[in-house]
């Protein structure tokens, strides 16, 4: 579905994709023009918002920057931002170049801008005059979201190294200075840990980690839940292949799905339970107050993320530790279980969740 619209970017709601990125000269706050780094975070952000009021029904968390070409045809000067997923076309963005203007001129999810190489129909690019001709400036509208691009810290990152570590208390003090020492920290108990290798399926992290938060709520409330963990991984896999959330020839378990999955769970052993996908947050410290809610409630959860270490991956999240040093705000790592192996791994939660860095997905396991 290719669509041309007239929309201020107070439409963008503020969420990351993890993207390829690439860092710029960033101009001054009040700078008229856009340049390419912050016509690309526009994008993220745009595209974050769509998946988020339509699932992923046109882009989704492997949607990525493909390139970014400039035109100055039929929009006048503009940036094409095209977007692949998975090695496939999925669509583009064309976006202005002028603050004042419609940034946002056109947007596909798939195939290519209609009006490339195409001449102005008249002197104005379209989209500056209003239905009785008169000029539209949507400075005032769309510098404010422009200044939370610009002050952003630069160079923007994947967070490659987020997860996977072993010492959180080395980590800490290695990659943000010394001087930090142990806040909180909370482990949920008679949480047991699994290993992906030990089931008979392909791609199936997301099936491994909900086995081993259904295989932790029987042991404490809901005894109808299989104690066999081989039988309960091969019923929640049934489950997720007749509902069409697994595709082992694919990419595993739709991810925006596995709530859907939770709840099927629930209802399948006779109780009412249900998964809450939370993939849209004001910031890291909104993502680090729901994860410590769910572990200090005893909820082991699922988080899945998009690129990075935990690459289109899900691992399972059961404890945290919090560290502080005076100054600085908080740093949680997050204590999981990566289906790779039954030892503890953290998560550091410092980018997650910041514009400009690394996507994922929470789901919350409501008993």
């Amino acid at each position: 579905m290719k669509k041309l619209i007239s929309m201020a970017l107070a439409y963008i709601m503020v969420l990351c994709l993890s993207m390829t990125a690439f860092a710029a000269d960033t101009p001054a706050k009040n700078s008229s023009t856009i340049n390419e780094t912050e016509a690309m975070e526009i994008a993220r952000w745009f595209i974050a918002n769509d998946i988020y009021e339509n699932g992923n029904n046109g882009w989704s968390e492997s949607t990525v920057i493909e390139n970014v070409d400039e035109d100055s045809g039929y929009y006048g000067n503009s940036y094409i931002i095209r977007l692949t997923a998975n090695g496939q076309n999925n669509g583009y963005i064309v976006l202005g170049t002028t603050v004042s203007d419609v940034l946002i001129k056109e947007f596909a999810y798939d195939g290519e801008p209609l009006f490339v190489g195409l001449m102005p129909v008249s002197d104005s690019p379209l989209g500056v005059s209003d239905d009785n001709g008169l000029s539209v400036d949507n400075t005032a509208e769309n510098l404010p979201y422009l200044q939370k691009i610009r002050s952003h810290p630069t160079p923007y990152t994947s967070d490659k190294d987020y997860g996977g570590i072993t010492d959180p208390y080395k980590h800490v003090n290695e990659t943000y200075g010394s001087g930090w020492t142990l806040k909180s920290n909370s482990t949920i108990s008679g949480f047991t840990l699994l290993n992906m290798k030990n089931f008979d399926a392909k791609q199936h992290c997301t099936l491994t980690t909900l086995t081993a938060i259904f295989n932790y709520h029987r042991d404490n409330g809901y005894p109808k839940i299989d104690s066999d963990l081989n039988k309960l991984f091969n019923q929640i896999k049934t489950i997720a292949t007749d509902k069409k959330y697994y595709n082992p020839d694919k990419n595993g378990t739709d991810p925006t799905k596995i709530d859907n999955l939770t709840t099927d769970i629930w209802s399948h052993y006779g109780y009412s339970g249900s998964g809450n996908n939370d993939f849209f947050f004001a910031d890291t410290a909104a993502v680090n107050k729901t994860l410590k809610k769910e572990v200090d409630g005893n909820r082991p959860g699922a988080i899945s993320f998009s690129s990075g270490y935990y690459g289109n991956h899900t691992v399972t999240y059961y404890g945290y530790k919090f560290y502080e040093k005076s100054g600085q705000q908080d740093k949680m790592y997050l204590q999981v279980n990566d289906n790779w192996g039954t030892s503890a791994r953290y998560v550091d939660t410092t980018y997650i969740g910041s514009l400009g860095h690394t996507f994922f997905e929470i789901c919350r396991v409501l008993p």
